[in-house]
């Protein structure tokens, strides 16, 4: 039954290719196991934070771990993934420059008023009595992103833009 067969290819083809597919079960093994503890983590993150809907986020995770996983392995099998890594790069920066140029839109009003508040703090303190962007009252709180002031009607809140923006009028205590 095994008269014909030459054990001495066998033992080259085997030892040419032994230790690679070990390597490669090796990679393959890793990234499930690394894909199931990143999806296991990002739930936790998200249900820690509170996060509804995370579980697309974690499947996500989970498959871009075993993506990459396997490109590894198809690389070190011999596969030239080359063209695949580019195209796989591209796509990847123009998701992130999309999300990036909309988050920028989104949240430049935040930002503004997370910048004009933190420069009220450096030139005005809870006492003071204020006019800013047409309201009128004595400053109770600078938060993070803008001022309150307590006035005649009520607690007021002045965005930290609108009042960096405009006119802030330190009035003077009536005697």
């Amino acid at each position: 039954m095994f008269k014909n067969i030459d054990w001495s290819q066998w033992v080259s083809v085997f030892g040419t290719w032994g230790p690679r597919l070990l390597v490669v079960i090796l990679i393959v093994a890793g990234g499930l196991l690394l894909a199931r503890l990143a999806q296991s983590m990002v739930l936790r993150w998200g249900r820690t934070l509170g996060i509804d809907d995370v579980r697309w986020v974690a499947a996500f995770t989970r498959m871009a771990i075993l993506f990459a996983a396997g490109l590894v392995a198809l690389q070190h099998l011999g596969v030239d993934v080359g063209l695949l890594t580019s195209l796989i790069a591209v796509v990847a920066g123009a998701i992130t420059g999309s999300a990036a140029l909309a988050l920028a839109l989104g949240g430049k009003r935040i930002v503004g008023d997370i910048l004009g508040a933190y420069h009220l703090k450096k030139l005005y303190h809870p006492g003071q009595k204020l006019r800013v962007a047409g309201q009128e009252g004595v400053l109770r709180e600078i938060t993070s992103t803008g001022l309150i002031l307590e006035s005649e009607e009520g607690h007021v809140h002045v965005s930290g833009a609108d009042a960096f923006k405009g006119v802030v009028i330190r009035l003077r205590e009536s005697t």
